[in-house]
């Protein structure tokens, strides 16, 4: 919530610990920007004589084509008297509601409450929707959203990135010789593994029914071989109560580029010179860890 005036924001605290919800208050936009760029909310609500600069100022920061919190529903509160017309304007810049002073204490709770648990529903479905059920990673099309995101910022500020895709050998038989509950609770060990080895900046993602990908921002060569050389023992130290005997082999393809302002790569480029890569690993015997070079570039690419 967004209000400068104490008395008032004693009120609307007053409000907010009956409706049980937790609250943060702010009476500056520069706190409150700063702390939605760093905490995800469920709802706004911001009081117009209390903001500078005025709430459609904030309105059009918060509903902007490229704000990361447009989605967040808005609630304005006016002071008493103003012109519905001013009120109005709220409205086609994107907020959900307003309400003017003196204004029904039940009403405004009822909104809110409603409003923050949609948006919370909407949130989790929103996840369900981009992730895998059986290791709960990111799925095959969200990773390309991703990696273009992680493009992006490493264009803008020229940093390295990295992208290491992790396939099972011969993961099918597994499936065949144990069974495939044994190949599921396979997959959701070498995910939480990964997931424990990948730092909170990194995406990850199962890519097919044996591989995942790792994209590594701000990562060059180096780095992206130590972590590859990491996993790699960790996996093959997996031990699978389901599968007596059973030990984990598996190929890696590395992938890195330089990026810079002048680079045009696209997810798909980055993500299939690491499979290139996994490719010529598997071609060699399987079990191991190939970087990517320019001489792999005339290799066909199968998927």
């Amino acid at each position: 919530m967004l209000c400068g005036e104490e008395g008032r924001r004693d009120l609307f605290r007053s409000l907010f610990e009956i409706s049980g919800l937790h609250t943060v208050l702010k009476q500056d936009v520069e706190s409150f920007l700063a702390y939605l760029s760093e905490q995800g909310v469920d709802l706004i609500l911001l009081v117009e004589d209390c903001v500078q600069p005025p709430t459609d100022d904030v309105l059009s920061i918060l509903k902007s084509a490229g704000s990361e919190h447009r989605d967040i529903p808005v609630i304005v509160v006016y002071p008493v008297e103003t012109p519905p017309e001013v009120a109005l304007q709220s409205l086609h810049l994107g907020a959900y509601d307003y309400l003017v002073e003196p204004f029904n204490e039940i009403e405004l709770l009822t909104k809110i409450t409603v409003l923050a648990k949609v948006k919370h529903a909407e949130d989790e479905f929103r996840q369900l929707a981009i992730t895998d059920k059986l290791t709960g990673l990111y799925d095959r099309r969200y990773l390309f959203i991703r990696m273009n995101e992680e493009l992006s910022r490493a264009r803008r500020y020229s940093r390295p990135i990295s992208c290491i895709v992790v396939d099972l050998d011969h993961f099918m038989s597994v499936n065949a010789q144990y069974g495939t509950d044994a190949g599921d609770q396979l997959l959701q060990m070498v995910a939480d593994t990964l997931k424990s080895a990948k730092r909170e900046i990194d995406v990850l993602a199962r890519l097919d029914d044996d591989s995942f990908v790792l994209v590594l921002y701000n990562t060059d060569a180096t780095g992206s071989m130590v972590l590859a050389s990491r996993l790699h023992n960790q996996l093959h130290d997996l031990v699978l109560p389901a599968a007596i005997g059973y030990q984990c082999k598996l190929s890696l393809g590395v992938a890195t580029v330089e990026a810079g302002p002048e680079l045009t790569m696209h997810a798909q480029e980055l993500q299939q010179r690491a499979e290139l890569a996994l490719q010529r690993a598997k071609k060699e015997g399987r079990d191991r860890i190939v970087v990517y070079s320019a001489e792999m570039a005339g290799d066909v690419f199968e998927r």
